[in-house]
């Protein structure tokens, strides 16, 4: 074997079925300089218990920088040195983390061990969560605490300690509901004492849901109240409305019947028949017919207007806006458009029957 790739490749093969060869594959890829494979060895001689040489190679490993073969230098010593331990941790091994972290922490020295429990929890490792759940509660930083401890191997502290920190909404949000299901799993772990704090937590949970009640209660009667007090509002100003829209249309008939009386009525089939009615024309004058009469083309239709002595003044194409009396007779008019006829006709009584021009309308 000329390279380390081929020589873990025949150490990974043969470790199972030819554990002898799986060696000598390991021993030459460290010939060929892979520490890693200093580790493997070791490994090998460790299952087959020959601690003397997988403590060589685990020396040797750990020497060369490996924190696995550090931390088991550790493991290894029955007088459990820390010097390797704490190496490892520093080097950023997990397990080495806890079990260090852990041994500062029983040996009260917290500022330290919050240094490592926290590094081991962060790559996952979950055996550290409940101690640092602890560390943390210690310090009364009740949110980390209330993270690690709920995420954590349960246990009757760690359950106990979360329905505490749930029913004095230390970390977390106040819910008597989570503090009675975690004191209750404390209980059934083997807490002693803790029935006290279910039955403060179930009076507690009685006293919510009586001010839940009493709260909805008064919401739905200052809910009524409202709705009567809008009720009464729509009502108001409907009745606003329509005093407001009566006064409107008593105006506008106020103001119809004074412009009726100063201009007079508009022109109808029926009062055109009459003589003497005044009614208002408001058009354009479309044919002059000398001094005495013209045409006026008023909501399109045509009126003819007398005026003997061209009072009126129009021209035209003028805007009109006037007041005239029926004479109730027929007229006849000569070479005018088509439009005006030359006898009578019912069905355009608006051009059979004439009008006196009297003034101008002031509206």
């Amino acid at each position: 074997m000329g390279n380390v790739d081929a020589a873990r490749l025949c150490g990974d093969v043969f470790v199972y079925i030819y554990p002898s060869k799986a060696k000598l594959c390991y021993e030459r890829g460290i010939e060929l300089g892979n520490t890693h494979m200093m580790l493997l060895l070791a490994n090998e001689y460790e299952k087959y218990d020959d601690m003397k040489k997988a403590y060589d190679w685990y020396s040797k490993s750990a020497d060369a920088g490996n924190y696995i073969s550090q931390y088991k230098l550790y493991t290894l010593d029955k007088h459990k040195n820390l010097k390797w331990l704490a190496v490892s941790a520093d080097a950023g091994y997990d397990k080495a983390q806890y079990d260090y972290g852990m041994h500062l922490y029983e040996n009260r020295e917290n500022s330290l061990s919050r240094k490592y429990l926290p590094s081991a929890a962060k790559q996952g490792y979950k055996s550290a969560y409940y101690p640092l759940g602890l560390l943390y509660y210690s310090k009364k930083e009740y949110k980390k605490a209330y993270r690690y401890l709920s995420e954590g191997a349960e246990n009757a502290d760690s359950m106990y300690k979360l329905g505490y920190l749930s029913e004095y909404a230390k970390g977390t949000e106040k819910n008597y509901y989570a503090a009675s299901r975690y004191y209750s799993k404390a209980k059934s772990l083997g807490r002693a004492g803790v029935q006290k704090d279910i039955n403060r937590v179930k009076r507690s949970k009685n006293r919510m849901r009586s001010d839940y009640a009493k709260k909805q209660k008064i919401s739905a009667e200052q809910n009524y109240e409202q709705r009567k007090a809008q009720a009464r509002l729509r009502k108001s100003v409907r009745q606003e409305d329509k005093r407001i829209k009566d006064q409107w249309n008593a105006r506008k008939e106020d103001s119809r019947r004074l412009k009726a009386k100063a201009c007079g009525n508009q022109p109808t089939s029926s009062n055109l028949k009459i003589q003497g009615t005044r009614v208002h024309l408001q058009g354009t004058m479309t044919h002059w017919l000398g001094k005495s009469a013209f045409i006026v083309v008023a909501g399109g239709k045509e009126y003819y207007v007398k005026d003997e002595d061209d009072r009126a003044k129009l021209n035209k194409g003028d805007r009109v806006n006037m007041v005239a009396v029926t004479t109730g007779a027929r007229e006849i008019t000569h070479g005018l458009r088509k439009s005006i006829f030359e006898e009578a006709d019912e069905t355009a009584v608006e051009k059979a029957y004439a009008l006196n021009y009297e003034g101008i309308c002031p509206y």
